[in-house]
């Protein structure tokens, strides 16, 4: 992910690169437009924002989208010997997780991949927090067949059991 600022509108912008050796596979090239093609299609404040996505002729590709200014909830959570938080914030975040998952689930997806490291914690121009929830690279449809047969992605910490056995999910996987 990389610093950019779009040129016509002179609005800064992070631009996420897929990895040059991953580009090489074109089921990773879909994996990754159809993460940002997944991810514009869901507007709420709590889900990150795209503004673009393409890939160029010699094979890079690429999306563009707000820039988040903050730390993910898994530095937040190891920082918190020197940077306590209040049940208030783990409440209030959790909220806004939830309703981003809503908004998720509602459209008929699954994310998949939901783990600290996931969920950001953006700091507003007045100051505030807010959550903003953040790769979608795995989502899938709810009852879709995506996945090949054998392959099961995700973070091992955070898999629902059905995830883990490579069998069909719902939304509680990402509840789990």
């Amino acid at each position: 992910v990389y610093l950019a600022e779009e040129t016509r509108l002179r609005r800064r912008c992070a631009i996420k690169v897929l990895h040059p050796q991953l580009a090489e596979d074109r089921t990773h090239v879909e994996r990754f437009l159809r993460e940002a093609q997944t991810i514009a299609q869901l507007e709420h404040p709590n889900i990150v924002d795209i503004y673009a996505y393409g890939e160029e002729p010699d094979g890079v590709a690429w999306f563009a989208m707000e820039l988040l200014i903050g730390e993910d909830l898994d530095a937040r959570a190891k920082a918190r010997a020197e940077r306590p938080f209040t049940t208030h914030e783990c409440c209030a975040w959790g909220i806004q997780i939830v309703q981003a998952m809503q908004v998720v689930h509602d459209a008929g997806l699954i994310h998949r991949d939901l783990k600290t490291s996931n969920i950001f914690l953006a700091r507003r121009r007045d100051g505030e927090e807010m959550v903003k929830l953040l790769d979608f690279g795995i989502v899938r449809p709810e009852g879709s067949e995506l996945t090949a047969t054998g392959v099961a992605l995700g973070t091992p910490s955070y898999m629902s059991p059905e995830q883990v056995r490579n069998t069909l999910v719902d939304r509680r996987s990402d509840i789990y």
